[in-house]
């Protein structure tokens, strides 16, 4: 995975390569995967490249912290790519952070993004505003809070769903397979345990 990241007057290098421990293999939703760890997930700012790029196939990272994504910064995940943000804490997606994909599925018909927000007993543990548009799928233990045009597209499940400030949640099934009319639904265990 690369990344490219920026501070507000773009002193830091385009396309630094981010290293980060993998470990391998784990079971996840009944799959080995490999999995990336990080303590806090932050992107800020933008430019004209993305922010972060996503490639190279399923791309799986395990957040035991907070995740952020803000200030005008951007992502863009490859059409055979998909990213899974699995997230202990707080997860905010606000001010403009923009998705480049304008679909909620790759060319597999799997969700492009996927959040899984594992955060119990605190309401609006996952929160989309500032005039935001996520194209994936949210899976929250909590409440998912949606204000000020944040929008979803895709599909949510929360303990509830809050919107307000002209959101909107836009539907968008996302299809397993290549020719396969089924819907993709991976079944989310509220106990399920990640040791690493």
């Amino acid at each position: 995975m690369r990344r490219a990241v920026y501070n507000a007057d773009r002193r830091v290098k385009d396309h630094q390569k981010v290293d980060a421990p993998i470990y391998y293999p784990v079971s996840f939703l009944g799959e080995d995967i490999n999995l990336r760890v990080f303590e806090d997930f932050k992107i800020n700012s933008g430019g004209n490249d993305p922010s972060l790029r996503v490639s190279g196939g399923r791309v799986v990272l395990f957040i035991n912290g907070d995740v952020e994504m803000n200030g005008g910064a951007s992502i863009q995940i490859d059409s055979d790519s998909s990213l899974t943000l699995i997230v202990t804490g707080d997860f905010k997606l606000t001010g403009g952070f923009e998705f480049l994909n304008k679909s909620a599925v790759n060319n597999k018909g799997e969700p492009l993004f996927t959040l899984l927000s594992t955060f119990i007993g605190k309401k609006g543990a996952v929160k989309i505003s500032g005039g935001t548009k996520l194209y994936g799928v949210i899976y929250a233990l909590s409440d998912l809070d949606l204000g000020g045009s944040g929008t979803l597209v895709g599909q949510a499940f929360g303990a509830n769903i809050n919107a307000n400030g002209g959101t909107a949640v836009e539907y968008q099934q996302a299809v397993a397979g290549d020719s396969s009319d089924s819907s993709y639904s991976p079944e989310l265990d509220s106990n399920f345990q990640i040791d690493y």
